[in-house]
């Protein structure tokens, strides 16, 4: 029903607004990928990159390669997944160098991570099929790049130089004693993870998604703030 609706308001888009229609292009495909139909929602997602590269409208463009790469992810196409996750993030870092003077732009730049996500969740979710592939641990390497992107992002140019990520054996190695332990999470909307890293070595929890432990969150602050009734 979403789709028949959706195929109806591009037949309203002006013939002159393509960055409408890329839009609501990428509108339609995602109802068609919910509903299972994937070969139709990558027809129309291919439309829509080749409008919105065409009129420069790099935003849109990486949504669609970010969906397209959902699309082979669901397919269990993963080399070919993780090659279009990679192109969505080539075209935010264009983005970003394109409104690195616009300081009301910047502070958006931290919503533009969904394809750090996907290609942690992708990794995460690979290894739990073949734990000892080193997917874990790559994963672990893309959740510190995305943390220090959101750095640079907040910090809106302000002349903080760029943190550089480390590694998860790093990360060990500057553990202060046996005792201590790290706890680094990446969240998502498909799936949480948490790797719990001490001296002695390291591993992988998956946890909910995003919205599942927001709502828990809310709970357990409410308590806090009001253990009488809790």
């Amino acid at each position: 029903q979403a789709a028949s609706y959706m195929k109806r308001a591009l037949a309203n888009v002006p013939r002159g607004d393509p960055e409408e229609r890329a839009n609501d292009l990428t509108q339609l495909a995602l109802a068609r990928r919910r509903g299972g139909r994937l070969d139709e929602a990558e027809r129309d997602l291919r439309e829509a990159i080749g409008i919105a590269e065409r009129i420069g409208a790099l935003e849109i463009a990486s949504t669609a390669w970010l969906d397209l790469g959902d699309v082979a992810e669901r397919r269990a196409e993963y080399p070919t997944a993780f090659e279009r996750y990679f192109r969505a993030l080539d075209l935010i870092d264009s983005l970003r160098a394109r409104q690195s003077s616009e300081a009301h732009a910047i502070t958006a730049f931290a919503s533009r991570l969904a394809p750090y996500e996907a290609v942690i969740h992708l990794l995460t979710k690979l290894d739990a099929t073949s734990p000892d592939s080193g997917y874990a641990a790559s994963a672990f390497g893309w959740a510190e790049r995305a943390r220090a992107r959101a750095l640079l992002d907040r910090a809106g140019g302000s002349g903080v130089e760029a943190p550089r990520p480390v590694s998860i054996d790093e990360a060990r190695a500057l553990l202060p004693s046996p005792r201590s332990a790290l706890l680094h999470y990446s969240l998502g909307d498909s799936s949480t993870s948490l790797w719990v890293v001490r001296p002695q070595g390291w591993r992988l929890y998956r946890l909910a998604p995003r919205r599942e432990l927001a709502a828990r969150v809310r709970v357990f602050r409410n308590g806090i703030a009001a253990p009488g009734v809790a």
